[in-house]
């Protein structure tokens, strides 16, 4: 029943910045507890963790008040793609034949990439030449 409760969203309101102007920002267990409702209820659950709650197909946001806070955090809650973490930005690769490749680059040397394109399966990796023209997706 809890889950079914997490699956049923209505979409009520874009929110913006603006709408919290006069919000005052606090951290105690009941606002946390709240924030934690919120991840579960926005289904953010579905490619982050928590608190060991969650799929790590994204960065795990425990500790994500270290890295963002106030309105900050605020801003990257209402457009989560604001800033993304470096690890889990995504690349388009054009390949010589003019066909593309994009994943996230897992890494790096001087003569190619090694490129994830599903999280789901990182073990399927794609090694690119380094001479491919790429660019941030």
């Amino acid at each position: 029943k809890l889950l079914e409760e997490y699956r049923e969203v209505n979409f009520v309101k874009l929110w913006s910045l603006e709408d919290f102007e006069t919000v005052e920002i606090q951290s105690d267990d009941i606002t946390r507890m709240r924030g934690m409702r919120a991840f579960m209820k926005a289904q953010c659950l579905q490619c982050h963790e928590v608190g060991g709650h969650g799929v790590a197909l994204g960065p795990d946001l425990s500790e994500i008040s270290k890295r963002f806070t106030g309105k900050k955090l605020l801003a990257q809650l209402l457009d989560p793609s604001l800033e993304i973490n470096k690890d889990y930005q995504t690349f388009q690769f054009v390949l010589d034949d003019a066909s593309l490749v994009t994943g996230v680059i897992v890494n790096e040397t001087e003569t190619e990439f090694d490129v994830v394109a599903n999280p789901l399966k990182p073990e399927l990796l794609t090694q690119l030449p380094d001479h491919l023209e790429h660019k941030h997706h």
